[in-house]
């Protein structure tokens, strides 16, 4: 189906690569990681396109009633706030682990080394704030609601900004 490849292409402009979405491997932490990144993290993300493909998929009369529930359903998941906030809280965990987790599974590891990124991780997630991530969150919402309606198919399309 091109409905993603078409709905990414409206939305990305020049040289950006077609980007696709990251599957999650069950014992692969990096896997979460990546996808993570890719749907919450930069301007550059896949949410709104994730989010207009699922629309698009929800609204569309050519999918089965089943396919239509479960793109519906994944829509809204995505668009409540507390989805946003559980993202943007992991994503600081993520930058702060998975280098180190890469290091570790390196096969020229330096023990003190080791022993100072993992450290640092500690230190990284000890120092995590609410409001930041609060903060985070919102501005994301913010970005993402004014391209989805700069984009949107569907004007209603709206992502939450407070817990409900």
């Amino acid at each position: 189906m091109g409905v993603w490849k078409e709905i990414q292409e409206k939305l990305t402009t020049g040289q950006n690569k077609l980007k696709k979405l990251q599957k999650i491997g069950e014992t692969r932490w990096w896997s979460r990681e990546k996808a993570l990144l890719w749907m919450f993290d930069g301007n550059d993300c896949l949410y709104p396109i994730v989010i207009n493909a699922l629309d698009f998929v929800a609204t569309s009369k050519t999918f089965d009633p089943k396919s239509i529930s479960e793109a519906n359903s994944l829509k809204e998941k995505l668009c409540q706030f507390n989805i946003i906030v559980t993202a943007h809280l992991f994503l600081p965990i993520f930058k702060s682990i998975g280098p180190t987790s890469t290091y570790l599974q390196s096969k020229n590891l330096d023990i003190l080394n080791a022993f100072l990124m993992v450290d640092k991780c500690i230190a990284d997630i000890s120092n995590l704030k609410f409001e930041n991530v609060l903060k985070s969150s919102k501005d994301f919402v913010l970005k993402m609601n004014n391209s989805l309606h700069k984009i949107a198919l569907n004007k209603e399309i709206f992502i939450e900004n407070e817990f409900s």
